[in-house]
Order: C-alpha cells, then sequence, then structure tokens
C-alpha cells in the first residue's frame, strides 16, 4: 500500500509540477529546479520508465514502484546544484489528467555523485 501511494506521487510529479521551461543544455552548472524529481541511477532504466509511462501511464507507475522497491530508482527531494551532462528529449507522457508534459532526460552530477533524472514541463501546443 505505501508503495502504492509512492507510485502515485511520482506520478503527481510528472502531471502536477511540471517545470516552467525547457531543461539547461549540456555543460550547465547550477539549481535546474528546486522541486521533486524522478531518478535512476543508469540511464537504460530511465529510459526503460519513460518509455512505461508513455505506453500505459498506470504501467508506468507500477515500473517505478518496482524499481523504488529495488533502489534502482526514487525521488530526489531537491536535486542542489549539480553539472549537467547529456540532455535529451524523449517525447510526451499523457498522465490522463489533461496535464500533458514534454519529457526530457538528463544526465546530472556532482563531486560525490550522478543519476539520471526526469526533466518535464508542460505541453500547452497539444490538444487536452
Amino acid at each position: 500500500m505505501f508503495l502504492r501511494a509512492l507510485a502515485a506521487a511520482a506520478a503527481l510529479l510528472l502531471s502536477a509540477t511540471a517545470a516552467p521551461a525547457e531543461p539547461p543544455a549540456s555543460g550547465f552548472q547550477g539549481t535546474i529546479t528546486d522541486r521533486p524529481v524522478l531518478h535512476c541511477w543508469k540511464e537504460e532504466a530511465l529510459r526503460q520508465l519513460v518509455a512505461a509511462y508513455q505506453a500505459d501511464f498506470n504501467k508506468g507507475a507500477d515500473l517505478f514502484m518496482a524499481r523504488q522497491a529495488t533502489g534502482v530508482c526514487g525521488i530526489i527531494g531537491r536535486l542542489g546544484t549539480v553539472a549537467v551532462g547529456d540532455v535529451e528529449a524523449l517525447g510526451v507522457i499523457d498522465p490522463g489528467t489533461g496535464n500533458r508534459v514534454r519529457v526530457w532526460i538528463i544526465h546530472v552530477g556532482n563531486a560525490t555523485k550522478h543519476t539520471w533524472i526526469i526533466y518535464d514541463e508542460p505541453d500547452p501546443g497539444l490538444d487536452v
């Protein structure tokens, strides 16, 4: 039950609190966002998560829940200051709430660790 609630929280991050602008370019150093972000320690795990959310939002939430339970993915409450590596647009996620979002995966890191995050913004150009 608790993990289902966490998966629902992850879904809300994608649908209700989308970032206000496109992500920073590769090479940027600083604070990307002050809001929580979904992350995975491996790029492929995050790509699979985004693909699952794009195919079926509920299945994406289930996959996130499973990966969070094993420590592969999670939610970072506040990212802080990071250096941006690779940035790649991955299309649109429709959480079924009428709030479609464009998503990117971004490789971020600091002096002690690195991870891959989902960065998202509302896509007002889409009919919802």
